[in-house]
């Protein structure tokens, strides 16, 4: 048993020592055979880059082909429209040769068209200068005749210039002497109305009277004016009338504007005073046979009329000058407010001023529509 184990333990010895000699042996082998097989890998990755840079070289390189392609054909377009664009201009030069040659022989025939008109020109001016000359004397003669004829016709209407410079100064003169004479005149007429004045200053009706009145108006202290309209007469009698005729042009404005009326009959110079202070008055004149509308001072005795529209002017009212009871005013036309035969309107100092504001209304009867329109204006 122990032979066995013996026998078996040195066999075992054996193989191990055997097995030490053969790995011995291997060792180098397998460190070559690992070296190989590392160098093949080594080799076979270089392979691999450098394949791969190969294909990335060649992937660029045949991008730079496309990009040179593309160029060149880009080229290659560009070149055949600019060939194109050139042949367009030759063929332009081609016809503008073509009509070069067709004007140059236009032009030869002009020049010998031209040359033919020149010399049947000078023909035909040598023909006609010779007739020309042929006929001066004839001419000269009836020059000399109406040459002789002018200096008589000049010689007449010399003297009938003079005759018109005279007529002229004479005209001239006379209107000279007939302002002068309507001047003196008018100093005449205000010497008469100063003398006049001068002599009556005591009468309590006459204008030196409503002189005082109206200064006395300026220097009272300014009063307010009230949102009225008034009517003014002069009689009792006919001042209903007067409201009557008002009534139509004022009744719809007083209901939308609310203004107030007042009545006033002025009797004398002194009641002028006591005018009320309204907004818009209408003074109220009835027809008499010389048509004063206003008196004139030094030629009326009375001049209570004027002298109460001197005063609401004064005081800053809206006047109108209203004259009742003329049968011209009936028939006006349209848009007329007062009869224009009534010449007083435009020669009265006072009247005249009214009437540039369109203030002067005559009347028959009743109003007019452009009258019953103008004095509602003045309320509204």
């Amino acid at each position: 048993m122990t032979q066995r184990q013996t026998d078996e333990s040195s066999r075992y010895s054996r193989m191990t020592s055997e097995n030490q000699h053969i790995s011995r042996q291997l060792s180098p082998l397998i460190i070559l055979l690992l070296l190989g097989i590392l160098g093949i890998l080594i080799f076979n990755l270089s392979l691999y880059t450098k394949v791969a840079t190969l294909q990335s070289r060649t992937q660029s390189l045949l991008e730079k082909v496309n990009q040179l392609e593309r160029e060149s054909n880009v080229k290659i377009s560009n070149l055949v429209r600019k060939t194109e664009s050139w042949t367009v201009p030759i063929k332009r030069i081609k016809r503008n040769e073509e009509r070069m040659t067709v004007a140059s022989k236009i032009i030869s025939e002009l020049i010998l068209l031209v040359g033919s008109i020149k010399n049947d020109f000078e023909t035909k001016m040598k023909e006609v200068l010779s007739e020309e000359i042929t006929k001066i004397p004839d001419r000269l003669l009836t020059l000399n005749k109406t040459t002789e004829i002018l200096s008589i016709d000049i010689e007449d209407k010399w003297v009938l210039v003079q005759r018109t410079t005279v007529a002229f100064v004479i005209t001239v003169l006379s209107l000279c002497g007939g302002l002068l004479y309507s001047r003196k005149h008018k100093i005449d007429d205000i010497e008469k109305k100063i003398r006049y004045l001068t002599e009556n200053k005591d009468k309590p009706s006459l204008q030196y009277e409503s002189l005082n009145i109206v200064e006395q108006i300026k220097r009272r202290q300014p009063e307010e004016l009230e949102n009225k309209f008034c009517v003014i007469s002069f009689s009792h009698e006919t001042h209903n009338k007067h409201r009557r005729i008002t009534r139509p042009s004022v009744e719809r404005r007083l209901r939308i504007k609310k203004m107030n009326e007042a009545d006033f009959v002025v009797t004398n110079d002194k009641s002028v005073l006591k005018i009320p202070h309204c907004k818009v008055i209408l003074v109220f004149v009835d027809h008499n046979q010389k048509d004063v509308i206003l008196e004139t001072p030094g030629e009326d005795e009375e001049d209570i009329k004027l002298l109460t529209v001197q005063a609401c002017r004064k005081k800053g009212a809206d006047v109108f000058v209203i004259y009742v009871g003329d049968e011209g005013s009936e028939s006006l036309m349209a848009g007329c407010l007062y009869n224009p035969q009534l010449t007083t309107v435009a020669e009265h100092f006072e009247l005249k001023q009214i009437e540039q504001r369109n203030r002067v209304i005559t009347c028959h009867e009743k109003f007019t529509i452009t009258q019953r329109e103008k004095v509602a204006q003045a309320i509204a």
